[in-house]
């Protein structure tokens, strides 16, 4: 029997829903936080540079990282919309873990539940031996009849399966509609979180490439799920079960193999202390999720003679070795907490790997750290945006974008706020503002939700196009142009016709490109 899944608002995760976080004392942490805004077409403001922050510190203290989340806030008010941004990026250069009384969590679970309160206090004072914060967005339910397990934490993972027998899964995540858990209204304080990080800035660096290079085409290996070793096992049955449910996608392989061969992988999840015998390779957008406890430990994001000893297996590993996406813990966080098999079921699914993420993960503000950027969708299809020719106050132009199942909606951003949503089948917005204005205009396609198998599937995949126009008046050539051209003007009675601020997202000279296959 299955529990209701928490409804959310259906919002999607774009660059205007991301703020990236670096240290403004360390070049280049400052270099990576950037070319991501620049990779992924962040607003301006997007990238908080971060002071005071000592680039050589394994941890900060609960003072310190409060003083890191005030200036977070500083960065989130001075944007204008602070209640867009629905995920946050850190870059190497920050620390990765939070000393709290009895305890640590990773710095990305502490600003990931930002000013979270319950009937006893804020969330950032509780003790570190109490587990964590149980997430609001996580699926409940178990298996059937309460079977027996080698393991008695594998009960804990049950994501996919609770997923595959769902009749509805929930759309993309926003932050203001995050919903509630006994004790806690998350509405407004839970972020998607994740890092740049690995064992040098170019690592960081690499994974912002991967990410945009996972956007040209499905991946075509295969997502590998082998059995952990030993106590590591926990997940093993919900991976089975996911490559009974994909096995176009999902291969299981048991026994434990810790010298395993593998190329082109699309993912990965096992569970080993020592897994540096593989060898290897992946495919742009893969993720390897290794269940040990130290994988993400401060010592590991650091190589060679002068760097302190490395704790199991680091994560910074799979990223040198090609992987796009990773996750591990800060410090021991037990083995019922790692991600659930079913973030590979969801991304495969076309969600984004931050949703995916944060929907497959039990607990909040505990040990867990994930590597890569939220953006990432490889099994998603974003609607295809062109960049406009021109654009003329005042005169309404059709929003067009290409995408196999179709757009449902469309978002204009200008000069990062966005003035108006329009419905996907009244694409029709009037530029406004002053002749000669030049404004940074943000347009964002939000496709129709295609299924995955008889999975009812929400991913609200995003597209864009960013850049800065001019407006300009109209002109006899341009009215003649549309007249000869024989495209329609906006019909009679257009609802969502109307111009907001000045400037919009849209393709001006009515671009008459339609819908496409998919890629």
């Amino acid at each position: 029997m299955f529990l209701p899944l928490i409804s959310l608002a259906w919002a999607g995760l774009g660059p205007a829903d991301v703020l990236v976080l670096s240290n403004g004392q360390v070049s280049e942490s400052v270099a990576v936080g950037q070319a991501y805004q620049d990779a992924r077409q962040l607003p301006a403001g997007h990238h908080c540079e971060i002071p005071d922050v000592d680039e050589s510190a394994l941890e900060l203290t609960l003072e310190q990282a409060q003083a890191l989340r005030v200036h977070l806030d500083d960065c989130l008010a001075a944007l204008p919309d602070p209640d867009e941004i629905d995920a946050l990026v850190l870059v190497r250069g920050l620390p990765v873990r939070v000393a709290i009384p009895g305890g640590s969590v990773s710095l990305q679970a502490f600003l990931q539940v930002h000013d979270l309160e319950s009937s006893s206090g804020r969330v950032q004072g509780q003790p570190g031996s109490s587990f964590g914060v149980l997430s609001p967005v996580y699926p409940s339910g178990r298996w059937d009849g309460q079977q027996a397990f080698e393991h008695e934490q594998m009960a804990y993972y049950v994501a996919a399966l609770v997923w595959t027998e769902q009749t509805g899964w929930p759309g993309s995540f926003e932050r203001q509609s995050a919903g509630s858990y006994p004790g806690f209204d998350f509405d407004g304080q839970l972020f998607v979180v994740s890092r740049l990080d690995g064992f040098d800035y170019a690592d960081a660096l690499a994974l912002v490439e991967r990410s945009v290079a996972s956007d040209e085409g499905i991946p075509s290996g295969e997502v590998l799920c082998l059995a952990g070793s030993g106590p590591r096992a926990p997940r093993d049955p919900e991976c089975e079960l996911l490559s009974r449910n994909l096995p176009d996608i999902v291969s299981w392989q048991s026994p434990h193999d810790g010298a395993i061969q593998a190329d082109n992988l699309a993912g990965l999840m096992t569970g080993a202390a020592d897994f540096t015998g593989a060898d290897l390779s992946f495919e742009p957008g893969a993720f390897v999720g290794n269940l040990t406890s130290y994988g993400a430990h401060p010592n590991n994001f650091c190589e060679g003679q002068d760097c302190p000893a490395e704790q199991q297996t680091s994560i910074a590993r799979f990223v040198r070795g090609g992987a796009s996406a990773a996750h591990g813990t800060v410090d021991e966080p037990y083995n019922h907490c790692f991600p659930n098999a079913g973030l590979l079921l969801m991304m495969a699914a076309g969600y984004s790997f931050g949703e995916a993420a944060l929907y497959n993960q039990k607990l909040l503000y505990w040990k867990n750290l994930y590597l890569g950027d939220p953006l990432m969708a490889p099994w998603g299809e974003r609607p295809v945006v062109q960049e406009p020719e021109s654009w003329v106050a005042g005169q309404a132009v059709e929003l067009v974008g290409l995408h196999g199942e179709g757009v449902a909606e469309w978002r204009v951003f200008v000069d990062g706020q966005r003035v108006q949503t329009l419905p996907g089948e009244e694409p029709f917005f009037t530029p406004s503002g002053e002749l000669g204005d030049t404004q940074a205009l943000l347009i964002v396609a939000v496709a129709n939700n295609a299924p995955l198998k008889d999975y009812p599937v929400s991913p609200e995949v995003q597209g864009w196009w960013s850049g800065s126009v001019t407006l300009s008046a109209p002109g006899p050539a341009d009215t003649a142009d549309r007249a000869d051209s024989g495209t329609p003007g906006p019909p009679e009675g257009c609802g969502g016709c109307g111009g907001g601020l000045g400037g919009g997202a849209w393709f001006l000279g009515l671009l008459a490109v339609r819908v496409v296959g998919r890629r």
